[in-house]
């Protein structure tokens, strides 16, 4: 994918993002927002808490979240594609002494809780292909 597939820019004064995607792919979709992490240089986690509108083809003009920020992404904490004991492991100790922002912060409201922990475990085992 080039950059040409996609249009990043700043809509506004309000730091909101927005992503023009021409080709709806999922393939595209995940390059598409891969990119924007890079140049933004942040970690999917701390990106969720951004506005960023991703606009699709097809999708009837209305925006999506970025794929990055469902819980289930959100809760494969080191980003190896699979939620397993590592992220949980990780989360665990978070419980007690998160950082700021705190990668197991799953459901976003600025703690790291049980509720947390136990996303972590429903989605124990999937993989993200």
């Amino acid at each position: 994918m080039t950059l040409m597939t996609t249009k990043s820019f700043f809509t506004s004064l309000d730091s909101s993002f927005t992503i023009r995607l021409y080709q709806n792919s999922t393939e595209v979709t995940h390059k598409a927002e891969q990119r924007v992490l890079q140049l933004l240089q942040i970690a999917p986690f701390e990106a969720c808490w951004l506005p960023i509108r991703v606009y699709v083809a097809g999708s009837e003009g209305l925006p999506v979240r970025p794929g990055f920020c469902n819980q289930e992404r959100r809760a494969d904490i080191n980003a190896d594609t699979e939620v397993n004991s590592v992220d949980y492991t990780t989360c665990i100790t978070q419980v007690e002494n998160p950082p700021s922002p705190a990668a197991c912060d799953i459901d976003q409201d600025k703690q790291v809780s049980a509720l947390d922990i136990s996303l972590v475990l429903t989605y124990l085992g999937r993989r993200d292909n």
